[in-house]
């Protein structure tokens, strides 16, 4: 089951239900987390390590453990046109 960060409330209820799913299925589940890198960085060297971002995740399901992955994926934000 993949499950995408949308904000922390949404994606907790996200990942309880998907955890109580996945223990139903002997499944596992996937947390996709965007990262927006700033544009003056480097696109692979993020102001906020990986690991770091990764380590805030957890699957609630009912006090059981349910095998999750969490990918964080180093992104930009658009830019913002010039106004002319």
């Amino acid at each position: 089951m993949i499950v995408i960060y949308t904000g922390q409330e949404k994606t907790l209820a996200a990942l309880r239900t998907a955890g109580q799913l996945a223990n139903n299925l002997h499944a596992a589940v996937q947390l996709l987390v965007p990262q927006v890198v700033p544009y003056p960085l480097d696109l692979h060297i993020p102001p906020v390590a990986r690991d770091f971002v990764a380590s805030k995740f957890r699957t609630p399901a009912g006090g059981r453990p349910t095998p999750t992955r969490v990918q964080v994926i180093l992104c930009r934000s658009p830019k913002p046109r010039d106004r002319r």
